[in-house]
């Protein structure tokens, strides 16, 4: 069938180069095979991620080659949801689920050391790409992470308060983004630990660069537990601390360097 044909020319032909946006030269464990109606490939690459076991149904109507009902082991965790690629004019739109990876292993594969670095990924990102033109590439999606170990990372542990070893396992991440110009743009994230929340916004680019604005909130459980006085104070602090504290992040993100700047948001 034509589907099946192209199918393995898309799939079976190379991993995906996230530098070029185009297949690059296949391994022997990366060819997929179509068994009835189902696709089956060992290894797939897709912008700088490997997907392990991938198993999806391809089909072929109105110049529109899609693959369906697509599932994969990826970095512990699974990756659910739809990839489809227009043929005129080889235009990608995805849409994928990904539960439980692991947020060291992801890491890791941008050689990244995972030191400090840990916890549950889970999240949906939305996709749409001419081919080979990475630089073209829009979406948005929503990420969480749980079960985290992230104010350890130095860049952050220079903010709080405190040692926060002690909340090493405690720490969870939220965050809508959008990817656009090159970049992505996170429009609304918050880290909540135990020794603070930090809100976050600005951008990351493709090649690394950062710049992003962190305006922390530090917990102060013993004067919130003050009867009839706490409660009017631990926020007023709350809020006086996260102003103090307002920072901007810049750099390369293998190399962040943080300024406090109380009074500007990052450019």
């Amino acid at each position: 069938m034509r589907w099946a044909i192209l199918a393995l020319l898309l799939c079976g032909g190379g991993a995906f180069s996230a530098e070029t946006g185009s297949p690059t030269e296949a391994k022997p464990q990366d060819i997929a095979l179509i068994a009835g109606d189902v696709l089956h490939a060992n290894a797939l690459e897709f912008l700088g991620l490997t997907f392990r076991d991938v198993v999806a149904k391809p089909g072929y109507s109105g110049g529109e080659l899609r693959f369906d009902d697509c599932h994969a082991r990826a970095y512990g965790g699974n990756v659910t949801g739809a990839l489809a690629v227009t043929l005129q004019d080889g235009v990608y739109t995805a849409r994928f689920e990904v539960t439980d990876c692991d947020v060291a292993a992801v890491v890791r594969q941008f050689g990244s050391p995972p030191d400090n670095f840990a916890g549950r990924l889970s999240g949906w990102i939305e996709l749409h790409m001419p081919a080979g033109r990475v630089d073209l590439l829009i979406g948005r999606g929503e990420i969480t992470v749980s079960n985290g170990t992230l104010v350890q990372l130095p860049l952050l542990a220079n903010l709080l308060i405190g040692d926060p070893q002690s909340t090493r396992g405690k720490d969870r991440f939220e965050a809508r983004f959008e990817l656009r110009d090159n970049r992505i743009q996170v429009l609304n994230a918050k880290l909540i630990s135990p020794a603070a929340k930090i809100a976050m916004k600005g951008t990351i680019g493709f090649d690394g660069d950062l710049r992003l604005l962190l305006a922390p909130k530090f917990s102060f459980d013993l004067v919130d537990q003050v009867p009839g006085l706490g409660g009017v104070v631990a926020p007023f602090l709350g809020s006086l601390t996260a102003r103090v504290a307002r920072a901007v992040v810049r750099g390369q993100i293998t190399r962040p360097v943080i300024v406090l700047n109380p009074f500007k948001g990052a450019e």
